[in-house]
């Protein structure tokens, strides 16, 4: 496992983050089920995208889960990817391949859960909150597509914008003098933001 990732990793030209695949990274055994100890945003991307290439890699098992498995992240993958290079809102037609690649990923997520479930394998595709979250984003895409004919981008309201802008003034904190510190991150961080807000066009 930790091998193929590498390899992936190399050929695509990304980040490893971790080491090793490891039984605790995965939840291997745990019995709330695979819900995955990391919490970097980046390391989720490069497992969901290195997923669809390792079941595709892996062929098909008795019970053609792995297939299904298979495609409903090919499905995720490219509905996420369309969001992050899609503008903050959205026509119909873009909300409407958004919303049939997600929609499609949850319900098969739900049908692999209730067949697992009858297999005695439950931990396989526990549920968890998080997928009525995931649910209720595409939904809400769906409706404002309809009653609108547009929709803002999910990934507007995300905590990653939070994240990466504490990150790059946490960054600036680092470099200017433990005397000023407050005022001298501040005054960065206005420099820096007048720059790209100037070369956006909205400054002149």
């Amino acid at each position: 496992m930790t091998n193929h990732y590498h390899q992936w990793c190399r050929s695509v030209k990304r980040s490893s983050y971790v080491a090793k695949i490891t039984a605790y990274l995965a939840s291997y055994g745990d019995g709330p089920g695979a819900t995955g100890n990391w919490s970097k945003g980046s390391l989720t991307t490069n497992l969901a995208r290195r997923l669809e290439v390792l079941l595709n890699d892996l062929g098909g098992d008795q019970e053609g889960l792995l297939t299904i498995c298979g495609e409903a992240i090919k499905q995720l993958n490219n509905a996420l990817s369309f969001l992050y290079n899609a503008p903050l809102f959205l026509e119909r037609l873009e909300c409407e391949y958004v919303c049939s690649r997600g929609m499609y990923f949850v319900q098969t997520y739900s049908a692999l859960a209730s067949k697992c479930f009858a297999l005695n394998r439950s931990h396989l595709y526990p549920l968890f909150p998080k997928l009525h979250a995931v649910h209720h984003i595409f939904l809400t895409l769906h409706q404002q597509a309809t009653n609108h004919g547009y929709g803002a981008n999910p990934l507007a309201a995300s905590c990653q914008l939070d994240e990466d802008t504490i990150g790059r003034v946490a960054r600036v904190s680092r470099r200017v003098s433990s005397i000023l510190v407050i005022r001298r991150t501040l005054q960065r961080r206005l420099m820096t933001s007048w720059q790209v807000w100037r070369d956006a066009g909205l400054l002149r």
